[in-house]
């Protein structure tokens, strides 16, 4: 499971969160990119943690990911992810 929180949560916010995913037996990992914290949970929580976690204020929203790794990285994030390999660092000669 993903929890986007809102680009302004504290750190109050996030651990409230992770209290709700350690009530429910579940391992949080938080990141934290330029934008906004994400915390990523495994899978298994139950429809009532989901609820509870949708209701915070600080939850922006919440990603299942009970499914394959290409279909949850969609439903997180539905842009393209586009790589540049055209660089001059790709070109420089092995050895």
């Amino acid at each position: 499971m993903i929890i986007v929180m809102c680009p302004d949560a504290t750190d109050e916010a996030v651990a409230e969160v992770t209290d709700v995913l350690a009530d429910a037996e579940l391992e949080a990992q938080v990141t934290r990119d330029e934008t906004q914290p994400v915390v990523m949970a495994g899978s298994g929580a139950s429809p009532d943690i989901v609820a509870r976690l949708v209701a915070l204020d600080p939850v922006a929203r919440v990603v299942r990911t009970d499914g394959p790794g290409r279909l949850v990285s969609k439903a997180y994030s539905s842009k393209s992810t586009v790589i540049d390999v055209s660089s001059a660092a790709w070109r420089q000669p092995l050895g």
